[in-house]
């Protein structure tokens, strides 16, 4: 405890993915690649938000994926029971990603796990990555 340096001030880094975009049935998934290479990012990172607004008419059929620059993921099943339409601002969150560097390219994949001839889109995506400066 005698050598214990604290970090420095939370900091907090954000991007947003605009669209609106489909999103695939079937296929390749929608992907949104988020640039953090400014030097602003270089942020050891402590936890990641990702806010979503999607279109769909059964959001139990989607699954949300987080990749990290050097290719972590991190997956938020998806909602089966849930037959409900649409995500409103939801917001997913995890510290799987604790102590990586938060600069690189950052990617956002979303996934329609069945093929039932409902087709969503994306309104917007951001990702909010909160950190140290490393």
């Amino acid at each position: 405890a005698l050598d214990w340096v604290n970090l420095g001030d939370l900091k907090v880094t954000d991007y947003t993915f605009v669209g609106p975009q489909a999103i695939p049935e079937t296929g390749t998934p929608f992907t949104a690649e988020l640039n953090f290479n400014a030097a602003a990012d270089k942020l050891r990172v402590e936890h990641v938000e990702l806010i979503v607004n999607v279109k769909h008419a059964n959001r139990g059929d989607l699954q949300f994926t987080i990749e990290s620059p050097s290719g972590f993921r991190a997956i938020a099943l998806p909602r089966k029971p849930d037959d409900n339409a649409d995500f409103t601002d939801y917001m997913f969150t995890t510290p799987r990603f604790w102590g990586e560097s938060g600069q690189g390219v950052w990617k956002v994949i979303i996934t329609d796990t069945v093929t039932n001839q409902v087709v969503g889109s994306v309104t917007d995506a951001k990702l909010r990555v909160y950190g140290t400066e490393q």
